[in-house]
């Protein structure tokens, strides 16, 4: 299961108590930018706020990092994605 996918808040965890609330209950959590040339992923700390440009998987793991760092899933997402410019707008929701 992979947990809370979200975007972050512009007001941070005032405006999403479920995805601050489901990071502290969380082994790891992963993150990556929302609009970016590259596409990357890194595990980031649970304890942090982040901006509206974030996208945070809860609930991760290795098996799961893989898979996202993966090239599969680097194509997959360029095709079924949007974009702004040529940069690639990865929104899992």
């Amino acid at each position: 299961m992979l947990g809370v996918v979200a975007k972050t808040g512009g007001n941070g965890a005032a405006t999403t108590p479920a995805l601050y609330l489901a990071m502290a209950n969380s082994c790891a959590v992963i993150g990556t930018a929302y609009t970016s040339p590259h596409m990357n992923f890194c595990f980031v700390d649970r304890d942090a706020y982040y901006l509206n440009t974030a996208v945070l998987i809860t609930k991760a793991n290795m098996a799961l990092f893989a898979s996202l760092q993966s090239r599969t899933h680097e194509v997959w997402a360029r095709f079924f994605a949007s974009s702004m410019k040529d940069d690639l707008r990865y929104a899992p929701l």
